[in-house]
């Protein structure tokens, strides 16, 4: 190692003794860059540097005085009394964690009662959402070192557990998550799940007292509503969702696997219970397998379901909201096969296809030619206007069931096989009801494709028949991005020869091409070869 320190470390001491502590903040990113351009001397033996040191004192490298000076002024920064320099510590922490390696995690404890300090006190949500990152950064950094385990996870860990659950549980304890407002913004309470879902596989003895006040913590993000007192972004489901599911992680020894199948059990007659109401205006024809059943429901006023008690899902009323619980479920259902678990599991597809059957039953014959009141047998003491409403919600459902269809087909590979007879004929189904529904198709081309990787070359004949819709389909949609489907010409006087037209007067262009959307059928050559004959 080179005796002369790198001039980065000297203008990163300088500029923190010099920098005014409001203008701190803005300073952070160059002195982020400047930590980072200083990686060989955080991450190298300081006592070796000390040896050197006292071997030539006359010409000694400088580099773990200033190192020490660098480290004692993010600290001090840190524990002073402005909010704009410990907002800056807290970055320049963060940023010497990432490049400083064992020598810098294993003079870090100071920092991290400092950064548990401005979580569990009050600064400012961004400063708490930094520190809750620089944490979660330092506990993963330490784990493959068990001696830095025991000196800094392991006496700090429940600490950041207790102040982060502190942030994110409902303001009331006698009302669900989510009904009452959460003490933090959503932006750190999403913050706090991601940090969770990490620290959780890694230190699951030490979260484990932690699990019920978790679960609770977040139940009512999982699948929210728009009955809720707050609108819940897709970004925090997907991550309350994954935390939720990493849950089984804090269970005793060898009885993980049991602890993740309860909790998907639990989210399948969840989704049974809401389609119970929200499908109520219809007489289905699901038989009910696996222990899963429908219940009769009270046709008398609005559908509704949830419970106000904290280990359920927070109430809902009305067809639309339900259908918003329906969707959010089948989303979270998919969270248990996305995220890996601590050992094998029994997955129930038993369970999961006799949902996904049930609602993807619930569907035209034909997106345009059929009315739902022709389609399906309605229940004569549900009201016109709950009807009208299950018909605008149905393609959002399916939606959600064709997402769960390509996580299993994604996650389960080759050992959906079993599987793909009964998925295509949900697939075509669904498809040719909301085919006039974009996110339908879309949904359909990606399920499609997961079948044809799966199980493409050992398709039968009938079932490439069931998917050629679906291949028209696609053909026409990128034929229409391309610009090549041109409106038919709105006047009926016959338009004049183009230049360069055949003598008889055809023109030289595919004709189908100039028909409008639906008019050309499946064996269609455009739409098969994507260009014009």
């Amino acid at each position: 190692m080179s005796s002369q320190p790198p001039p980065d470390l000297r203008v990163l001491c300088r500029k923190l003794s010099s920098i005014p502590p409001a203008q701190l903040p803005h300073a952070l990113p160059a002195l982020s860059k400047h930590v980072a351009r200083c990686r060989h001397a955080l991450s190298g033996p300081q006592q070796q540097q000390q040896q050197q040191q006292q071997k030539a004192r006359d010409d000694a490298s400088q580099t773990s005085l200033l190192v020490h000076k660098l480290k004692t002024g993010i600290s001090t920064l840190l524990t002073g009394r402005s909010p704009e320099a410990r907002f800056a510590a807290i970055g320049l922490v963060k940023a010497a964690v990432d490049v400083g390696g064992w020598e810098t995690l294993r003079g870090s404890e100071p920092w991290v009662r400092g950064l548990l300090s401005v979580v569990q006190k009050g600064d400012a949500a961004a400063s708490k959402e930094l520190a809750v990152v620089a944490l979660t950064r330092i506990y993963v950094s330490v784990q493959p070192y068990q001696t830095l385990v025991r000196e800094i996870a392991t006496p700090t860990v429940p600490a950041f557990a207790t102040a982060c659950l502190q942030l994110i549980k409902p303001a009331g304890a006698d009302r669900p998550p989510v009904a009452a407002a959460a003490a933090a913004p959503l932006a750190l309470v999403e913050t706090i799940c991601d940090a969770f879902s990490t620290l959780i596989p890694l230190y699951p003895t030490t979260f484990r007292p932690f699990a019920s006040q978790v679960r609770s913590a977040v139940r009512g993000y999982l699948a929210p509503t728009s009955c809720d007192a707050v609108v819940v972004p897709r970004s925090l489901q997907r991550a309350a969702g994954r935390l939720a599911a990493s849950l089984h992680h804090v269970a005793a020894a060898k009885s993980g696997g049991d602890e993740w199948a309860k909790m998907v059990d639990g989210v399948i007659r969840e989704l049974h219970a809401t389609a119970d109401q929200v499908l109520r205006a219809i007489d289905e024809t699901w038989d009910s397998t696996g222990g899963y059943g429908r219940t009769a429901v009270d046709p008398g006023g609005e559908p509704s379901g949830g419970s106000a008690s904290a280990d359920k899902l927070p109430p809902w009323d009305g067809v639309g909201a339900g259908a918003e619980r329906l969707t959010g479920l089948f989303r979270h259902l998919a969270d248990y096969l996305r995220y890996p678990t601590r050992g094998p599991v029994s997955v129930p597809l038993g369970g999961i296809m006799g949902a996904i059957s049930r609602v993807c039953l619930v569907a035209k014959l034909s997106s345009k030619t059929q009315a739902w009141d022709q389609a399906l047998e309605t229940n004569p003491a549900i009201g016109r206007e709950e009807r009208d409403e299950l018909w605008s919600v149905v393609p959002d459902i399916h939606e959600a069931a064709m997402d769960l269809m390509l996580v299993m087909l994604r996650r389960l590979g080759r050992g959906m096989l079993p599987l793909v007879p009964e998925l295509l004929d949900h697939l075509a189904r669904v498809f040719r009801s909301g085919m006039d529904v974009p996110a339908i198709r879309t949904a359909g081309y990606l399920v499609l494709e997961g079948l044809l990787t799966v199980a493409g070359p050992t398709l039968s004949k009938p079932a490439v028949a069931m998917v050629e819709p679906l291949a028209a389909a696609c053909c026409r949609d990128l034929q229409q991005d391309a610009g090549l489907l041109l409106p038919r010409p709105s006047s009926s006087k016959p338009a004049a020869p183009a230049p360069g037209a055949r003598a008889n007067g055809a023109a030289a262009a595919n004709a189908d091409l100039f028909l409008p959307p639906g008019t050309c059928g499946p064996t269609c050559a455009a739409c098969w070869t994507g260009r014009p004959s």
